[in-house]
């Protein structure tokens, strides 16, 4: 574990720090107290030049020489102006290691000092997967000057660093409509408060593991148990809610979460739609387009069995006719086009002018497609589409056409055949 702590040019005055249930500390320097308290193995000072030749310095590395602890000083500019706070913020990530441990202490220097260490902090423990165990202030102005010695509290700024994860759930939430992570920020809340055993939450776990399912459920477009969780959300967000003060930012967005979900409490096909719109509004262009797919089929099982989610064999039975009937229809299209060989004739072909042949050709499901499914050319036009598209995610274009379609194009077609979902209507025949 390191110690970062920024070496000031103030006088020092002695106090008693007192922090938590560890042994109160007088000392004239807060980072002596948290060397006592926390045991590093190294402390990294932040020097100014101004700072090297003061005598704060001379004491603490005489101080280290007499306690057997490591000393590294870094070389940092005044932080007058934004150039060197950038080198103070270079000089501070440059010090650390790959998956250290670290307290910083940020009582000293210049005021924009504690916000670079907080940012630099919060930097770190993506870039460099550092674990900030502790950032924190020893307030020695606020020390309580009725006893003898004074008493000066310590600022946790820790917390604050978390808030940088909520913020990150948060995007989450706004832009991919997904609660993965805050989900294992109320489910890591409900763990470490029983294992430091300053709480029990009772709900926090369950909350947190039913918003891991909902982000599931949509990343696998699984709208059947995307409908059952988001029913379930309600109830263990608003017992969550009780706990909240274990976890002070839940509060501000969990209302939010309840109503980005609420959507997708019920299942028809309204509500699936409406998924397909949402996966291609927040660019899951793969769910999109599977699920789009699937949806066309329910639309067909509820206009020939009225039930747009029947039992998987009939499902089957109905999407074999769906398919059966589009490649005999295609195959006609095909021969038509080799016998007439005019394009204005085949973009004028219905099925119902359509030779015998064709009519022929179609068994009993796959004539009833014909007879009972409304707009029936509109949704061939984006069956066929959509099953190009599945294609070619499917095979990752491995295909002969690979190169035949970049993924903007893909892209702007997804978002036509969704528009193009919308214009079929879903009222009863």
């Amino acid at each position: 574990m390191k110690l970062i702590t920024f070496m000031g040019i103030g006088p020092r005055h002695e106090t008693v720090y007192r922090w938590k249930d560890h042994p109160d500390i007088q000392t004239a320097h807060f980072a002596v107290a948290l060397a006592q308290w926390l045991k590093p193995k190294e402390i990294l000072v932040m020097l100014t030049q101004q700072a090297q030749n003061h005598e704060n310095w001379s004491w603490m590395q005489k101080w280290a020489e007499s306690q057997q602890i490591t000393l590294t000083p870094i070389a940092i500019p005044e932080g007058g102006n934004e150039a060197e706070q950038w080198q103070i913020f270079d000089a501070m990530t440059q010090a650390l290691q790959p998956d250290d441990c670290v307290i910083f202490d940020i009582t000293h220097g210049y005021r924009s000092l504690p916000m670079l260490a907080l940012l630099g902090a919060l930097y770190l423990r993506l870039v460099k997967n550092i674990t900030v165990t502790h950032m924190l202030y020893g307030a020695f102005e606020a020390r309580d000057q009725s006893v003898k010695p004074n008493i000066a509290p310590i600022v946790d700024m820790t917390e604050f660093l978390n808030l940088l994860d909520w913020v990150s759930g948060a995007e989450e939430l706004i832009e991919l409509g997904l609660s993965h992570r805050i989900g294992k920020l109320l489910s890591d809340t409900h763990k470490q408060l029983y294992i430091s055993k300053t709480g029990k939450p009772q709900f926090l776990e369950r909350a947190g593991s039913q918003l891991q399912n909902i982000s599931n459920a949509l990343q696998l477009a699984q709208p059947h148990h995307l409908a059952q969780s988001s029913h379930q959300l309600k109830e263990r967000l608003a017992n969550a809610g009780q706990e909240a003060h274990w976890v002070k930012p839940f509060s501000a967005i969990a209302e939010k979460i309840a109503d980005h979900y609420s959507h997708f409490e019920t299942q028809d096909l309204a509500t699936q739609r409406e998924l397909v719109n949402w996966y291609t509004q927040k660019g899951h262009w793969v769910q999109a387009v599977t699920l789009a797919r699937e949806w066309v089929v329910s639309f067909i099982c509820q206009q020939i069995l009225q039930n747009p989610f029947p039992e998987r064999t009939l499902r089957e039975q109905v999407e074999q006719a769906w398919n059966g009937y589009i490649h005999k229809e295609l195959s006609y299209r095909s021969k038509y086009k080799e016998k007439h060989g005019s394009s204005e004739a085949l973009n004028n072909l219905t099925v119902l002018q359509a030779e015998s042949e064709l009519l022929k050709s179609l068994n009993l499901q796959e004539y009833l497609i014909l007879q009972q499914i409304p707009a029936l050319p509109t949704l061939k036009s984006i069956w066929e589409k959509l099953r190009d598209l599945r294609n070619q995610i499917a095979h990752c274009g491995m295909g002969r056409d690979a190169q035949s379609q970049p993924p903007e194009s893909m892209i702007k077609d997804i978002q036509q055949q969704t528009q193009a979902l919308n214009q079929i209507s879903l009222e009863a025949k």
